[in-house]
């Protein structure tokens, strides 16, 4: 069951079509509402829809499971309903490819299960397929389509496994596609594949409802500037509907970052929303930290302004800011399930404090993370647990001396411990010097501990230091255990001291020169959530629970009352939403524009 909301799939439709995402990130502290968060280009379904697709992909004969009524996909065919290409037409050396690449077309994938197992290449970095851009002026819209070529989410399935019985193919390379929009550059080398070497066209791609399974490394994989095989992706690129399930390793596969969606190297362009992830398992028992649903990647490379929306993840890793060149990032509505991991040492949104190389180029990061209206289920910690929502960097965990370099705000999320010692929620502290002090907000948020104690096994559940905060309110924290804020120097960051109650953590901000009033409103106790429904849905408070209305609309007393937790402050959907009706028409591929 993946409908995790009271709402239709159109139901996250902006009433506000002129935003942009440069006007988001401009935003600062400016408080906007959960349910004003996409511009109204993002909303396919909702758009005028034509009947058909320029080009069709049918499963091959004796390769693919072809169910009846789908022609077989040949390469020499004409790309109609009733003679489509071949899956192969998606490779940089197939003659087909230049139809596609730059062109602006919007390309339907019939109903099958295609086995790309045999495409793999021998190569870290090389998928086993290759989706182009389009063109500043129509987007390339390549989407999942039903027998009749009509606009069907999830009847086509990617299947990197497939007929080899290995995860990542026969050659066991990263996945079922390197979908970043230029391979290797300019010129340079042949891909990896046979033939003639192809440039991509950059962005303007948008891919809808399409089933990714049995990758290794990679799924998908959007840019590739930190290995410099790929560029830094400046125009729109978006992955919405899709479903990414059942990845795995073989023996013997090396250690690494592995996940689903790998997001590297993009600039205000890059959006992944509504989709579902679940089932997949870890490179290794409990290494919830190399186990991925969602990857924004900052090695080498800065990745700017990613949205991350709606998206369900459900035994099949978190959302990863991984290493120092992130910024600007939206992490909105999403549910994050990483419960599995029952070791600890997993966290639900990580990583995202942006320390470009240990505070060289910090200038290059800009704009402010916004952490909102989450929900994450996790088990409780070890000594090696990470971050909980965002903010401690895997570049050093212990000492803690990282901080956030540019303004974030943590706010409405709701994080359920299901058991063990308890979570490390947050690291709320800043670099000196930098565009992030007094410009961390955390406020409205939920934890709850059910299965035991909310203290955490770590030396603290808050870390945070005077000079970072700008709001630190309307919190809900467990009454069982001993909740512990530990409190840095403004120029020794990771050390310090631990306070065991509000009223003793605020009187040490304020006695560090920070905010007077910290904690002021916030409450201890256990929420009542309403336990019916699925995923997020069971997570909504309850009548009359402890957080019900006790929130503010800005983390402020100037603010307007709400519920605190993922499900207040006008959130209608959490998590993915497939409630979109099969077989409707293809939508228009969005005008999608960055202002």
């Amino acid at each position: 069951m993946t409908d995790q909301s009271r709402s239709k799939l159109g139901a996250y439709k902006s009433n506000y079509a002129g935003i942009s995402r440069r006007d988001v990130l401009r935003a600062g502290t400016t408080i906007i509402p959960a349910s004003i968060i996409l511009p109204a280009w993002l909303t396919a379904n909702a758009q005028t829809a034509p009947t058909t697709f320029d080009y069709y992909i049918g499963p091959r004969a004796g390769i693919d499971t072809n169910p009846d009524g789908v022609a077989a996909g040949v390469d020499t065919n004409a790309g109609t309903l009733a003679a489509p290409f071949a899956i192969t037409s998606l490779r940089t050396n197939n003659a087909n490819f230049s139809k596609f690449n730059g062109t602006g077309k919007r390309i339907g994938i019939l109903p099958g299960t295609y086995d790309l197992s045999a495409l793999s290449i021998a190569d870290p970095v090389i998928g086993a397929i290759q989706m182009p851009g389009g063109n500043s002026t129509n987007v390339n819209y390549l989407a999942s389509a039903n027998a009749s070529g009509m606009y069907s989410p999830r009847t086509a399935t990617l299947d990197i496994k497939g007929a080899s019985g290995k995860y990542g193919g026969v050659n066991n390379n990263e996945g079922v596609l390197l979908a970043h929009t230029c391979e290797y550059g300019v010129g340079s080398g042949s891909n990896g594949l046979p033939g003639v070497v192809v440039n991509y066209a950059q962005g303007y791609l948008t891919i809808d409802g399409l089933r990714f399974t049995g990758f290794e490394y990679k799924g998908v994989r959007i840019g590739g500037a930190s290995a410099v095989d790929g560029p830094t992706i400046t125009n729109p690129v978006v992955v919405q509907n899709c479903e990414f399930f059942g990845g795995g390793f073989n023996s013997g596969d090396e250690l690494d970052n592995c996940a689903a969606l790998w997001l590297d190297g993009s600039t205000n362009c890059v959006t992944a929303t509504n989709n579902y992830f679940h089932d997949s398992a870890a490179p290794a028992a409990n290494n919830g930290g190399h186990f991925n649903a969602i990857i924004v990647w900052g090695a080498g490379a800065l990745c700017k302004g990613t949205t991350i929306t709606y998206n369900t993840c459900v035994n099949a890793g978190n959302i990863f800011g991984k290493e120092g060149g992130i910024s600007g990032t939206i992490v909105r509505n999403n549910y994050v399930d990483i419960s599995n991991e029952t070791a600890g040492g997993a966290s639900g949104i990580q990583d995202f404090t942006g320390n470009f190389a240990g505070g060289a180029n910090v200038g290059s990061l800009t704009g402010t993370t916004y952490i909102q209206n989450n929900i994450v289920v996790a088990v409780g910690g070890s000594a090696g647990t990470l971050d909980t929502l965002g903010g401690l960097s895997t570049l050093q965990v212990s000492p803690v001396t990282v901080g956030w370099m540019t303004p974030a705000v943590i706010s409405n999320n709701t994080v359920i411990c299901t058991s063990g010692s308890g979570a490390t929620l947050a690291v709320a502290q800043c670099d000196a010097g930098t565009i992030a002090v007094g410009a961390i907000q955390y406020w409205n948020n939920i934890y709850a501990h059910p299965g035991g104690s909310g203290g955490a096994n770590e030396p603290f559940n808050y870390l945070a230091n005077p000079a970072a905060l700008a709001v630190f309110d309307y919190n809900l924290n467990p009454s069982s255990g001993t909740i512990q804020w530990l409190v840095s120097g403004n120029s020794s960051l990771g050390g310090g001291k631990t306070y065991t109650s509000y009223s003793a953590f605020a009187a040490a901000i304020a006695a560090g020169g920070g905010i007077s009033g910290a904690e002021a409103h916030s409450i201890l106790g256990a929420p009542t959530f309403t336990n019916t429904g699925t995923y997020a849905a069971k997570y909504q408070l309850a009548a009359g629970s402890v957080g019900k209305g006790a929130g503010s609309t800005n983390g402020r007393s100037s603010g307007s009352a709400t519920d605190m937790g993922a499900w207040g402050n006008g959130a209608t959907q959490i998590g993915c939403n497939f409630a979109a009706p099969a077989g409707t028409a293809v939508p228009n591929a969005p005008a999608l524009t960055v202002s």
